[in-house]
């Protein structure tokens, strides 16, 4: 009997990309801080952090041995020196001028306790026919306004951890993100960025 195939899937292919568009955004290097949170990787991901953190005093790579997305967001705000935390998936790639809209939110809007923004899919083939708006919704797929707005009802639009900030200060009274949402390895849980 053959033993299954075993599928690996090599995330630090896509780390590479989401650091350098966050390192290459219109910001100064001294004005904020670059974390990047090795939950228990078994691929290349933390050579990949180490090099893109070599000569970088705003990159900083921290180990989080407890799997899960939860306790890996946690670990980045703990670590946080900043006033605010802006959260970019590892998969994900951040526009031209992505910490200057953050940064411009909550001077806009100096209550809120979170902002967020749109995420589009990067396609790496066609849009398949079959994904309609709803089930693009259940894949992190988000865009509700083109203009800034209060989202008053969560079971009708929310934001998602993909593109996401927070002032420190809320994220400490809440006390983060429940440990016991999203995933934890194979364990495919959503919706802790929506429960904070």
């Amino acid at each position: 009997m053959t033993p299954p195939p075993h599928i690996s899937v090599n995330r630090a292919r896509y780390l590479a990309r989401a650091l350098a568009s966050v390192l290459e955004q219109d910001t100064l290097p001294e004005t904020y801080e670059l974390l990047v949170i090795d939950n228990r990787s078994t691929d290349d991901t933390a050579a990949t952090a180490a090099e893109v953190a070599r000569d970088r005093p705003n990159v900083r790579v921290i180990p989080e041995p407890t799997l899960g997305l939860c306790h890996a967001r946690n670990r980045g705000w703990r670590e946080a020196r900043g006033q605010y935390v802006a959260y970019l998936d590892d998969d994900a790639v951040a526009e031209p001028g992505w910490l200057a809209a953050v940064g411009e939110a909550f001077e806009r809007f100096p209550g809120a306790g979170v902002v967020g923004g749109r995420v589009e899919p990067i396609w790496e083939a066609v849009r398949p026919a079959w994904l309609s708006a709803e089930i693009a919704l259940s894949l992190t797929i988000v865009d509700w306004s083109p203009e800034p707005k209060l989202i008053a009802d969560l079971g009708r639009e929310w934001l998602v951890g993909a593109n996401l900030a927070l002032p420190r200060r809320v994220l400490d009274e809440v006390g983060g993100f429940h440990p016991g949402l999203d995933r934890v390895g194979s364990s495919m849980l959503s919706s802790g960025d929506v429960f904070l």
